[in-house]
Formats: C-alpha cells, sequence, structure tokens
C-alpha cells in the first residue's frame, strides 16, 4: 500500500475562509484523503486462527494471551460472567461506558476492590491516568480499556500478560470501524484461557481475517491524520486539551444549542472521527456559532 496517498493534502491548514476566522472543515480537512477499503465476505465463517496468529506477531505474545470478542461489548460479557462466578466484587472508575455498569448489575455484582475497571484515556473528559502501580497493588485485577490509547502516547504502557492486567482493545475508536465488530483482551494465560470458555462460537465477522493485516497498518495512519485536525481545531477555537477522538470546546452553551451535542462540565464534546470524511459538514462556514 502505498502510504504517501494517506497524506493530507498540503494545503490542508489553510483557511478558505480566513476572515472572522471562519473555517469550513469538509473543505479544509482530510475527507478526501484516499483510504483504503476493506471487504468482507458474509458467505463464510471467519478463520479466528488466522487472527491470532496475527495478533501475536503483532504484539509479540502467545496466542493463548489473547482473547478476542465480537466487540468489546461481548467480550466484557464474558469477563463480569467469569467476575461473577468467582465471586468477586467489581467497581469502574475514570470511565464513561454505560455498558460497564450495567453489565455489574446484570449479573449482580456487587461493588467492592476486588476487580477495577478503567478506560485510559477517559473516554469523554479526555483525562489520563499516568501510573498503574497503586491501582494494581489495591485490586486483585486491574482492567485497562485502551480504547483512545492510540491517540495519546502519554498514557504508561500496561505489560500485557501481567498476571493481574488485563488490557482491552478495539477498532472503533482508532479506525472508526464499529461495524467490524472485532474486540479483543491481551492477560495471563490462565485468564484468557477462563474467558475463552465462555467465548460463543463465532466471535469475528466473515472477512476480518483477511483484511486484519491492513486494518493494523493503517491505524497509525488515520491517527496520526485525526491528531492534526484535533491540534488543528485547538489551536483556533477555545477548547479545552484532552486525549482521543474528539475535541472539547469550552463555549458550549452557544455550541450545544447549535449543534445539539452533550454538555460535559461546562464544555461540549464533538467527536470528529470518520473513515471517509472527518467531521465533514460539521461546521458550515455561515453558521452562526461563529459569527
Amino acid at each position: 500500500m502505498d502510504t504517501k496517498t494517506l497524506e493530507l493534502r498540503p494545503d490542508w491548514t489553510e483557511a478558505q475562509y480566513p476572515i472572522g476566522h471562519k473555517i469550513d472543515l469538509s473543505n479544509n480537512v482530510c475527507f478526501d484523503a484516499a483510504l483504503p477499503t476493506f471487504e468482507f465476505d458474509l458467505n463464510r465463517y471467519s478463520d479466528t486462527s488466522k487472527c491470532y496468529k496475527i495478533l501475536s506477531d503483532r504484539y509479540d505474545l502467545y496466542s493463548r494471551q489473547i482473547a478476542i470478542g465480537l466487540g468489546l461489548s461481548e467480550l466484557i460479557m464474558r469477563i463480569m460472567s467469569l467476575i461473577k462466578h468467582k465471586g468477586l466484587t467489581f467497581t469502574s472508575i475514570h470511565t464513561s461506558w454505560a455498558p460497564i455498569e450495567m453489565c455489574r448489575k446484570l449479573y449482580q455484582i456487587p461493588h467492592g476492590q476486588d476487580v477495577c475497571y478503567i478506560s485510559n484515556p477517559h473516554g469523554t473528559a479526555g483525562t489520563i491516568i499516568e501510573n498503574y502501580d497503586e491501582l494494581i497493588d489495591k485490586h486483585k485485577l486491574l482492567i485497562i480499556d485502551e480504547a483512545y490509547a492510540d491517540f495519546c502516547e502519554e498514557i504508561p504502557k500496561a505489560k500485557y500478560g501481567s498476571p493481574n492486567v488485563l488490557v482491552l482493545k478495539t477498532l472503533s475508536k482508532s479506525l472508526a470501524m464499529p461495524g467490524a465488530r472485532f474486540g479483543y483482551a491481551f492477560g495471563h494465560e490462565v485468564l484468557i484461557n477462563e474467558i475463552q470458555n465462555l467465548r460463543p462460537a463465532q466471535i469475528a465477522l466473515p472477512g476480518i481475517d483477511d483484511n486484519l493485516i491492513s486494518i493494523l497498518d493503517e491505524i497509525p495512519n488515520h491517527v496520526k491524520r485525526m491528531n492534526a485536525t484535533k491540534a488543528y481545531i485547538e489551536k483556533n477555537y477555545d477548547c479545552i486539551p484532552s486525549h482521543g477522538n474528539y475535541v472539547l470546546i469550552k463555549n458550549y452553551e452557544k455550541f450545544s444549542r447549535h449543534f445539539h451535542v452533550k454538555e460535559l462540565e461546562g464544555h461540549c464534546r464533538m467527536a470528529l472521527i470518520n473513515r471517509n470524511m472527518v467531521t465533514k459538514n460539521a461546521i458550515n462556514k455561515e453558521h452562526p456559532f461563529f459569527d
């Protein structure tokens, strides 16, 4: 694949509407950059053994230290079922992902400090936990959801395969492919084995096995473009610095009124990612927000 075709247009930072600092992102951001196409054949089952081999080679882990799920939500259901079966308690901090608490209630898992789930970076506030040592010492198992980790180099590197750490990863954020339903976990062999014993017959869409190498190869390119877009918006508009595939705009009253996005503690969260276009037409040059 020619990675040069995946770069931004040379003039992407040149605003076409510089008067009054107005900018039409649909004309200035890389929605027209060449992007790879991934095809999925729904007439067959996926060869998940191939996916395990690819992830094993990519992350330098044994296949027995990896669990693949039909998205992270399916993996979380298995993990919660295991926590319930083991009679452990559970807590979550530094996260905004609603399914975590929903699953805890579904499996009637009591609050406690045995297992702790975190998102790093945080999914909506964009904050990060800079050190895991205290959390690892405090809990029997630390579950680290790295859905947004590719956008942030500052988060600590979790030790994949550690006995008391389980790391979750997904294609939903880094390449904006939630429909691929491909989530995966890294953990100690014994823990992964118990998670795998709960898996359904098919845990990957057909075709993901043929595309996974090129998908993983494309993630750094896509993240680079997204972070460049984000840095430009944060530089030119009043934003709160954050880690993730979004910007947090401070003028939330005016912004939320016109764009109908959720207010979060005095600011607005605006998602950036779409594989075919980045915030295409999300901000119109004539929009009253920029008057």
